[in-house]
């Protein structure tokens, strides 16, 4: 969760990107993953105005000692940071 420690770590099997979406293109991705990401058509309107997509498939999915990381110049509500090395930005001893 965004601001809270890191609790979970996971590798990334697949990542799909969407882009130039239209209600079509956002009818055939929700048809197809929207039972894995707890979406439903019904989401379609509210989409609309976005213009890409962008679904991680996660596996190996595993909880960690929980601890907390610096989020220093990548933005307080950042969900997602890619580091060389967690080390770098976790405070404390990992």
């Amino acid at each position: 969760e965004t601001g809270k420690p890191v609790t979970a770590k996971a590798a990334v099997k697949e990542a799909l990107f969407f882009d130039a979406l239209t209600e079509e293109k956002l009818r055939e991705i929700l048809q197809k993953y929207g039972r894995q990401i707890n979406m439903t058509l019904e989401a379609v309107p509210r989409l609309l105005d976005k213009k890409y997509c962008t679904l991680v498939v996660l596996e190996n999915i595993q909880k960690i000692q929980p601890f907390q990381i610096n989020k220093k110049g990548y933005g307080i509500q950042s969900a997602w940071i890619t580091v060389d090395n967690i080390g770098k930005i976790a405070k404390g001893n990992l």
